[in-house]
């Protein structure tokens, strides 16, 4: 199981602060973590990459790839957490399929 949480911090004037940690052990216990810079903290820019680099990590450490996903956001606003949900699962899913396509 990969376990990611990713949190927002608005910096007000500037771009927003985004950090995802990413479990790489099969007791979601170990993590490393990663940080951005987004213009918009709903539709994290990045996250793509973000979520092929958990992905990439996981296996390097395990030499196996996770059965399951469990992903963690708070912080988006009620408006927001239809579009960001579609945006960020539909990430996910293309993370895997772009590092192997028959991964799901």
């Amino acid at each position: 199981m990969l376990s990611l949480g990713l949190e927002t911090s608005i910096i007000p004037g500037q771009e927003s602060l985004i950090g995802m940690a990413s479990s790489y052990d099969q007791n979601a216990s170990l993590y490393t973590m990663q940080s951005r810079l987004s213009a918009n903290v709903n539709v994290v820019s990045d996250f793509l990459e973000m979520q092929k680099e958990a992905l990439k990590t996981y296996y390097k450490l395990t030499r196996q790839k996770p059965e399951s996903i469990i992903f963690f956001r708070p912080g988006t606003n009620e408006r927001q957490i239809s579009t960001t949900a579609a945006y960020e699962i539909t990430a996910i899913r293309e993370a895997c399929k772009q590092l192997q396509e028959s991964y799901k």
